[in-house]
């Protein structure tokens, strides 16, 4: 009987954390899928160029990251590296 009751008290605390985690992996909708490959075709990838498909696609993924982190403001990138680290924390 002591082991139903511990059984079901480990259950209950690791079911939510379970649910939480299960709904965090939404799938991603095919809108999704075909605006990221519109994003890598405009950074240069061509999925019908088989010969070179590692080298191409990971070059315009790169190309494609380039152009997210240039788009950050630079008050935006200063605010970033300043969170949590104040001047006034340091003395």
């Amino acid at each position: 009987m002591k082991l139903v009751v511990k059984t079901m008290a480990v259950a209950t605390i690791f079911l939510p954390a379970m649910a939480s985690l299960a709904q965090s992996n939404q799938p991603l909708t095919r809108a999704h899928v075909t605006s990221e490959l519109i994003q890598l075709e405009k950074a240069g990838f061509r999925p019908t160029d088989w010969l070179h498909y590692p080298q191409n696609i990971q070059e315009a993924q790169a190309r494609v990251e380039e152009a997210a982190n240039a788009n950050h403001s630079p008050a935006q990138s200063l605010q970033d590296r300043s969170d949590g680290d104040s001047e006034g924390d340091r003395q």
